[in-house]
């Protein structure tokens, strides 16, 4: 974690800023995850086609998406265009992975953090009711 990120971390001193801030990691994992299971349905897509166009013969025509359009190829030419992108999804899941691993840390050392910290004031704000009580039971006389 760079220095910067600390000296913010550092400065999050009201309930409501670490509220702020653990759910804006939360939202970032959250939007890790999507990103996850959109590219992982993607490569079951992948997997799919690839099934189906095997048992053909490769110089049978099909028809290739590129963007919005369909382009008319043979069997041959759509195959290693498939095995590519399949090769490169799985790439950028195992990055995407690495990525979610890495910000779920992140929130369970935040939470580790300031559950610690928490814990403290509620102790001392605790400690200081008592106080109050004590001195608030005496009355006048005391």
């Amino acid at each position: 974690m760079s220095d910067k990120a600390e000296k913010q971390e550092e400065t999050l001193t009201s309930p409501e800023e670490i509220q702020e801030k653990y759910d804006a990691l939360r939202r970032e994992n959250e939007e890790i995850q999507q990103k996850l299971a959109q590219l992982d349905g993607q490569k079951r897509e992948h997997e799919r086609v690839l099934e189906v166009l095997q048992p053909l013969e490769d110089d049978r025509k099909c028809m290739r998406a590129v963007g919005t359009v369909l382009i008319e190829k043979t069997v041959a030419e759509v195959k290693p265009a498939l095995k590519e992108n399949l090769k490169n999804l799985e790439t950028i899941i195992g990055q995407i992975t690495t990525a979610m691993d890495t910000k779920q840390a992140e929130i369970r050392d935040f939470v580790k953090k300031y559950e610690q910290a928490n814990a403290g004031v509620a102790q001392k704000a605790a400690a200081s009711n008592e106080t109050r009580k004590e001195a608030a039971s005496q009355g006048v006389l005391a």
